[in-house]
């Protein structure tokens, strides 16, 4: 089963195209934003526990960890849009196909 497919079947139930992309790209936000924090901790603890292997003072700039996650939820966004957008126009007997 393809993405579109899966796409199409898991938002057939909502009345027009617009309220299944909404739908659809509401999804792959969280999981963006998912992704960004976790890259944000684990860069994090590594800068940490090099610094503390080598006995150096770590020296942290803090914005880059939080642009991180809203970056990711961004390129979740906009990973989902296509997919999203395409779905809308299929009809659910179609994506079953």
């Amino acid at each position: 089963m393809t993405h579109a497919s899966l796409n199409g079947i898991t938002s057939a139930h909502a009345k027009g195209n617009l309220r299944k992309s909404v739908s659809r790209c509401t999804s792959c936000s969280p999981l963006g934003l998912t992704g960004g924090v976790i890259g944000a901790a684990v860069g994090i603890a590594t800068v940490v526990a090099v610094s503390a292997a080598k006995q150096w003072t770590p020296l942290l700039d803090l914005r880059p960890a939080v642009a991180a996650p809203v970056a990711g939820a961004a390129v979740g966004l906009l990973a989902g849009l296509y997919p999203a957008l395409r779905a809308a126009g299929m009809e659910p007997v179609e994506a079953l196909r």
